[in-house]
């Protein structure tokens, strides 16, 4: 009496035409029955966490950059100090060429599923009339310069390579040359390590198309969704290319014409990073009744 051999469920018997030319390979019924069972159940896993299911969430992280205490004088127009008016002391708000690192934190049950960041900057602004404000700083300003001045034309072209409020009139704020900045960015899982890009990406993969010295920072989409594991906490981390900058308290200029923004003889225009992931949470039945719990 013969044995039948045993097979595994992934042999694949050859299909022949006759014994000289053989047509390639096919599976056995129970190969085709095993390979049915892991396909199936592989869509039900995909299924389990679909980007249109469970609810619309996001998470804001922010963090503010104070001005350094270390003053330097500056050319604030860039026109080889031919202005002596134009040379005035500043401070750092926040530095280019420095890694910089503002952290979301993730909180609450559920899975979320970011598809969106959005970054913007703004700077804190003491009106003498209207009080506290925070006003916008341009991201993916183009800097180009042509230099005015008829006294030095050895000056040439400039480009302005910081932001700073200089003698501004309202009317002209977004649109002055010293508006304005460029950076590179990146996000990295806080608890695993697992960055969303291998390098830097620059400042453009977070505007829109056509885009104009935004203001506000738009959606940028990821490719694939960003899934998050219950709670945790993503690095929004970036670099800029120009510095944001402040006039000193020493200066003789105003960050805008006339209107002094000393309090007791101190000047800070702080700068806020506002970085904001957008998705949906997704919730199994231990998180719903986690979430009836609280």
């Amino acid at each position: 009496m013969s044995r039948i051999p045993f097979r595994t469920p992934d042999d694949r018997r050859p299909a022949t035409r006759g014994p000289a030319q053989p047509l390639g390979f096919v599976s056995t019924i129970r190969g085709k029955l095993a390979q049915l069972q892991r396909d199936i159940g592989g869509l039900r896993d995909r299924m389990k966490y679909v980007y249109g299911e469970g609810v619309p969430a996001s998470y804001i992280g922010t963090k503010e950059f104070f001005p350094e205490a270390q003053t330097f004088n500056l050319d604030v127009l860039s026109e080889g100090q031919v202005v002596p008016t134009n040379v005035q002391p500043v401070q750092y708000v926040i530095r280019d060429g420095v890694d910089h690192s503002v952290p979301i934190q993730l909180f609450g049950p559920g899975v979320f599923v970011a598809r969106y960041v959005s970054m913007t900057i703004e700077q804190r602004y003491n009106d003498p009339t209207l009080g506290q404000m925070r006003l916008p700083v341009p991201i993916g300003k183009t800097f180009f310069y042509l230099d005015p001045s008829t006294t030095s034309p050895s000056v040439g072209k400039q480009t302005i390579k910081w932001h700073l409020f200089y003698n501004l009139g309202w009317g002209t704020m977004l649109s002055d040359r010293l508006m304005g900045t460029n950076l590179f960015w990146n996000l990295s899982d806080a608890d695993s390590d697992r960055p969303l890009s291998d390098d830097w990406m620059p400042h453009t993969t977070l505007l829109p198309q056509h885009y104009q010295n935004l203001v506000d920072g738009d959606l940028s989409e990821f490719e694939v969704p960003w899934t998050f594991e219950r709670a945790g906490v993503v690095d929004f981390k970036f670099r800029l290319i120009n510095p944001i900058l402040q006039l000193a308290a020493a200066a003789t200029a105003f960050p805008f014409e006339g209107r002094n923004d000393l309090v007791n003889g101190v000047r800070n225009m702080s700068a806020v990073v506002r970085v904001a992931l957008h998705g949906r949470k997704v919730y199994s039945n231990r998180d719903l009744l986690l979430r009836e719990a609280v």
